[in-house]
């Protein structure tokens, strides 16, 4: 119907501030913040915000978007896609990793371009809503605005563009080494079989004196450009260790990320062990995610290092398939007990019949191949209830839970389990 679809010539005339004077705020009203460079499209939606309850603003370019990042302090965001001067792209890059804001894009131009620019809102680290394709409907704002409320995080301090932490040195990291900044957050999985929590993911955080937590975005490109990635993943095995011994179900089980180069130092296997000795485990209490590299073939020595820690009853997952340019081969040659499928593909399956077929394809490999299947990037109940059906044995995701500091984790897990 015409009336349930945003356009902008009806609401032309509109001033935001006084359709936001007359609206009625609800008790679970965020503050978001409209950019779109045509004026009648974001007073438009700002409005239409406004009449559902929430405190909205508009505004059509970058500099006005950056004071009212800093005046009004968003906590959901509505981008659209192409502007002239400063695409979605570019603003998302610039919020740095410290803007807790959670973001909602518009576009005109297809489903390809909104899917492009979510996942570079997501490598950058931000928490993505979802997409409204141009003319918005009134029905799907509404129901990503309820979404948010569901997925809200505890308020963090916010920060304009450009107002993020430089760029760590070599110094700084070295310094959040020895004082024992990089922190393990630990990010529930739920089985879908018997619905309760079968695991953790273990990620990283930077609890920095300063600038507070800071999520990967903020520092893995100088861990990896100074070459201590090896100590951050060593640190992080010794926490998750730390954590598993302080819930006594042997069932449940930490992942890690290493990457290929780390798990091939000679150091690497030594290291393991002994974290899992000093804190009383079981191998196959740990996951190791393998992350992809750009190579297009797997080294000999790197399978058969892989292979030895199968062998010796540690688990191990491929992490993000389908995104690597070499990952069918490394999934037969290598002992996988875990395909995660990426959540790229998961994001979409409830808008992408193509989604919907590579996901179907991935649960069918990974059956043959006779490992189970795990689904991250899992947001809504309507998803939860796709990977289900198309034969998924574990979700990771925002539905699920966020990453957690090890205590709430813990927490978490003992008071559902009733101890």
């Amino acid at each position: 119907m015409k009336s349930d679809i945003i356009v902008g010539d009806i609401l032309a005339d509109l001033v935001v501030p006084s359709a936001l004077a007359g609206s009625k705020r609800k008790p679970f009203a965020r503050r978001v913040l409209v950019l779109d460079d045509e004026v009648d499209v974001a007073r438009t939606i700002a409005a239409q915000v406004s009449a559902l309850g929430h405190d909205a603003r508009a505004v059509t370019d970058h500099e006005s978007f950056c004071k009212e990042m800093t005046a009004f302090r968003p906590e959901i965001l509505i981008i659209d896609t192409c502007m002239p001067e400063h695409d979605a792209l570019h603003v998302i890059r610039d919020l740095k990793a410290t803007c807790e804001a959670q973001i909602i894009v518009t576009s005109g131009f297809g489903r390809r371009m909104i899917e492009t620019v979510i996942h570079s809102a997501r490598h950058y680290g931000h928490d993505v809503l979802g997409a409204l394709p141009k003319p918005i409907r009134r029905k799907e704002l509404e129901g990503l605005l309820k979404q948010a409320q569901v997925r809200a995080a505890p308020p963090m301090p916010r920060s304009a563009p450009g107002d993020g932490p430089p760029a760590p040195t070599a110094a700084d990291l070295r310094e959040g080494f020895r004082r024992g900044e990089f922190v393990a957050y630990f990010q529930p999985k739920r089985c879908l079989k018997t619905k309760t929590t079968c695991g953790f993911e273990a990620l990283v955080r930077w609890v920095h004196p300063r600038h507070g937590v800071l999520s990967p975005a903020a520092f893995l490109p100088q861990i990896h450009e100074h070459g201590m990635e090896a100590e951050l993943t060593f640190q992080m095995l010794d926490q998750a260790c730390g954590f598993l011994a302080r819930l006594p179900h042997p069932g449940l089980r930490v992942a890690i990320n290493c990457s290929l180069p780390t798990v091939q130092l000679p150091e690497f296997r030594e290291r393991l062990d002994a974290a899992v000795l000093r804190h009383r485990l079981i191998p196959g209490r740990l996951i190791i995610e393998v992350t992809e590299s750009g190579k297009s073939e797997l080294p000999q020595q790197a399978i058969e290092t892989l292979a030895r820690l199968r062998m010796a009853g540690y688990e191990l997952s491929i992490d993000d398939f389908g995104t690597g340019v070499s990952s069918l081969m490394r999934l037969v040659r290598v002992p996988f007990a875990e395909l995660k499928i990426d959540r790229g593909f998961v994001l979409g399956l409830n808008k992408s019949e193509e989604a919907q077929d590579i996901v179907a394809s991935l649960v069918k490999l990974g059956r043959t191949l006779e490992m189970y299947i795990s689904a991250e990037g899992v947001e809504d109940e309507a998803t939860l209830e796709r990977i289900t059906a198309l034969g998924c044995d574990v979700a990771q995701g925002y539905l699920i839970g966020r990453p957690m500091p090890a205590d709430a984790a813990a927490r978490m897990y003992l008071d559902a389990a009733g101890m």
